[in-house]
């Protein structure tokens, strides 16, 4: 044979080989080239590159063999072994030795050695490892290719855990192991056969069979985790949640749980992409087998045999600044969601206490310098006292403010800000002065709402701009006009409806308002500088005069109930927070403020200031008809004091405490503090409030209130908290009551590392508004093994009565 035809066949001859290789993995070859030099060679993308210490062709056993750091390179796939051989009348390719396959998407395939056959779609593989691009790992002694379209594992494990370190040979955290473990490319599925799941070497699961989609898609129609529970008032719970995707653009979700005690609830969630946004509908309802669980009407749902709720949330972007959407949810009583333990993003929560349901559909736009948003609202309460006939519907409540910046000799920044609110309520809502509101007076109650239809339009423009003078005197002249136009109906059926008369004389009838404002705000603050440390000084003075408020008493009052007089607002020009109020009469806000700043990045910082009624009407001394100014502090020609204490001697600690006290004496009205700390792997927090009694707005005994938390760092794994709110004041309202302080409590672990979360929480609770009788204690865990699923299981501990 001569040497030009030697050459021609072991080039063919290594072009099979490479060829059967690749195509082995799922691949096509275009153009082949073999080298024989020691240095890697980068290839072009549709061409196969080979590099190894020697190419040797043995015409005796009819084999190619490429031996020394062999190294194939073909559409960004790489083939390493120490020698890979091909026999030409088996047909067999063989690569041995240190094999590693890379794939293009970065799985990393390892074996001791690597057989297939001329057929490109079958092959063994022994001691095999193969590492995904998320970090999930199979091990197996012996693996099979068949027909390109499956791996089968034998005695295989599978694993998302890494390796320690320490010690290579130790188990993993959590390992499924496997008679056979099927990888089916095609349906993209990850079969598992006689399977157990081994927490730290020890099986503490078996499975005869289960599967779970591969790490090459994200969605994957099937059975999802089950979901374990168990209360008094439901009894064992067990959930099997179907996933079924529908197209790519639509999918949902089906959750029957089986309760012991109340038979079978239904739940499902559907969820869809369109081109323009995404929307979602979800529910559940169950009609109930042991209704005596609960307790019955006005107190609980135990009359009630149907039950659930329905709920739909749409998210529509029309551009880059504006957007629609709704969060619409409809349940079927106040107690459904806190007695079945559902979660919905319509909820409000105080605690662990579900306090209302709120829907709401919307337009919101904005940019730089203005804002658009309208919004309606429909609230539903889910608190066993609160009346659902007092709950407003608000359609609609509009916000617009714009911003305009001047130039030339005026300057400043003008702004445009308007609001047109409309609503409608059932029945006139009473708060209780003394005594009871069923049949409400003046002299024993207060108007926290209209029973009836209300609508306001505001819009106020004003300008502000601040100088800078030579002494570095700061001054921020400000100007305003306001305008307001409102028209109640007042509906007169029902006693408390009826009673409105005395409250609001106006009746039906349309009302407007002016209000025009012009003021200063000046600032000196003085700077100084030491040797560990800058100090400045500012005081600060504040001057706004404008008409009297008028009208007041005439107009409902909606938005402006929620007065807090402290450090925050002392500088409002108007401290009340909405628009059915507004200040009035010539007013001086002033105070100074001392902050501090170390060499070694602490700071603090004090304030203290005071609000002078200097001329006309001093509209928190009126009766509003919420008594929203009553007992705020700001009720007198001299206010109370306000003050803020704050120090931060570095990142990991913070103290504030802030409070208004009474000018007579300096008796506390209004109290708080706060402070959080870290140190080292111990974070703490500590909140306590103390607030005066508030006689005149039927509050006749103080609130004070703790709460403490902390949470340790034991591990780099495994963190533990616990939290506690006391009410200190409870035994107030009835001496007679046992000293029990603690109004809800909480304590928790948790461990994360790089393949598992797992969480252990007890939540206690006192007696609340839906019915129990005494203290709610659960037990939540929460189970998460990547790649494989959540495990969560929930449990009422101690003795229970009435509603869960």
């Amino acid at each position: 044979m001569s040497a030009r035809l030697a050459k021609i066949l072991a080039v063919s001859t290594v072009w099979s080989l490479c060829l059967a290789i690749f195509l082995a993995s799922g691949i096509g070859v275009s153009k082949v080239k073999a080298q024989s030099a020691t240095q890697a060679t980068p290839a072009e993308p549709d061409k196969l590159t080979v590099d190894a210490d020697e190419i040797v062709y043995d015409t005796d056993k009819k084999t190619i063999a490429a031996r020394g750091n062999a190294k194939l390179y073909y559409k960004g796939k790489i083939l390493e072994a120490d020698q890979v051989v091909y026999h030409s009348e088996s047909e067999r390719v063989f690569a041995e030795g240190h094999v590693v396959l890379t794939e293009p998407d970065g799985q990393v395939v390892r074996a001791n050695s690597l057989e297939l056959t001329d057929q490109f779609h079958d092959g063994f593989i022994k001691s095999m490892r193969v590492d995904t691009i998320d970090n999930t790992h199979f091990v197996a002694p012996r693996a099979e290719r068949i027909a390109g379209r499956q791996t089968i594992f034998e005695r295989g494990t599978y694993t998302a855990c890494d390796a320690c370190k320490e010690d290579p040979t130790k188990p993993p955290l959590w390992q499924v192991k496997a008679r056979r473990i099927i990888h089916n490319q095609v349906e993209k599925v990850i079969y598992y056969e006689d399977a157990t799941l081994d927490v730290a070497g020890v099986p503490v699961a078996y499975f005869p069979y289960f599967s779970a989609p591969d790490n090459t898609i994200s969605r994957k129609s099937g059975f999802l985790n089950p979901v374990y529970s168990a209360t008094s008032t439901l009894g064992q719970g067990v959930s099997l949640p179907y996933y079924y995707v529908v197209s790519p653009d639509k999918d949902f979700t089906i959750s029957p749980t089986y309760y012991s005690r109340q038979g079978m609830m239904l739940a499902g969630e559907w969820r869809q992409r369109l081109e323009t946004g995404t929307y979602t509908i979800n529910g559940a309802f169950i009609s109930q087998n042991d209704q005596g669980a609960f307790l019955s009407s006005p107190n609980g749902a135990g009359d009630q045999r149907v039950r659930g709720y329905i709920e739909t949330i749409g998210t529509f972007p029309i551009n880059s600044r504006w957007n629609w959407g709704w969060d619409l949810a409809y349940v079927s009583d106040k107690w459904f969601y806190q007695n079945y333990r559902i979660d919905s993003p319509s909820v409000t929560q105080l605690g662990t206490i579900k306090r209302e349901s709120t829907s709401t559909a919307y337009l919101h736009g904005e940019d730089k310098n203005s804002l658009f948003d309208a919004r309606t609202y429909y609230f539903q309460t889910l608190l066993t006292e609160d009346n659902q006939n007092i709950q407003p519907l608000i359609l609609p409540v509009v916000d617009y403010d714009r911003r305009y910046h001047l130039g030339g000799a005026i300057g400043g920044e003008v702004a445009l800000n308007a609001n047109f609110t409309n609503l409608s309520r059932l029945e006139a809502d009473f708060g209780t002065l003394s005594g009871s509101c069923s049949s409400p007076t003046t002299t024993n109650c207060f108007m926290r709402g209209i029973g009836g239809d209300y609508s306001r339009y505001t819009t106020e423009i004003g300008w502000r701009r601040s100088f800078i003078d030579p002494l570095g005197q700061s001054w921020t002249p400000f100007a305003s006009m306001r305008g307001d136009a409102a028209y109640t109906t007042l509906f007169r059926n029902g006693t408390a409806n009826a009673a409105q008369d005395s409250f609001l004389s106006t009746g039906n009838q349309g009302m407007t308002r002016a209000m025009g404002t012009i003021g200063m705000t000046y600032r000196f603050p003085f700077v100084a500088a030491s040797s560990f440390g800058s100090h400045i000084f500012e005081p600060i003075v504040q001057v706004i005069s404008r008409p009297d408020e008028s009208n007041i008493g005439n107009l409902p009052n909606e938005d402006s109930q929620s007065l807090v007089f402290d450090d925050t607002n002392l500088f409002s020009v108007d401290k009340y927070t909405g628009y059915d109020r507004v200040e009035g009469g010539t007013r001086a806000n002033y105070g100074a403020q001392y902050s501090l700043g170390l060499v070694n990045g602490a700071h603090a910082n004090m304030m203290i200031g005071q609000s002078v009624q200097m001329a006309g009407l001093n509209s928190y001394a009126q009766r509003g008809l919420a008594l929203e100014g009553t007992d705020s502090g700001l009720d007198k020609t001299t206010s109370d004091y306000v003050s803020r204490l704050q120090f931060v001697p570095s990142a990991n600690y913070s103290f504030t405490a802030r409070g208004r006290f009474d000018p007579d004496g300096l008796n506390s009205k209004r109290f708080e503090l706060e402070n959080r700390a870290n140190i080292g792997d111990l974070s703490t927090s500590l909140i306590y409030a103390n607030y005066a009694a508030q006689p005149n707005v039927g509050i006749t005994k103080r609130r004070e209130g703790l709460g403490i938390g902390a949470g340790y760092r034991l591990t780099p794994n495994w963190s533990v908290s616990g939290n506690t709110l006391f009410a200190l004041s409870r035994y107030l309202s009835d001496p007679d009551l046992p000293r029990t302080y603690m109004a809800a409590y909480s304590a928790s672990a948790t461990y994360h590392d790089e393949c598992t979360d797992l969480s252990i929480a007890y939540i206690g609770r006192e007696p609340y508004a839906t019915g129990t009788t005494t203290q709610d204690q659960t037990i939540f865990v929460r189970l998460t093994l990547r790649s494989l699923g959540i495990i969560e299981t929930k449990k009422e501990v101690g003795d229970f009565v009435g509603q869960q």
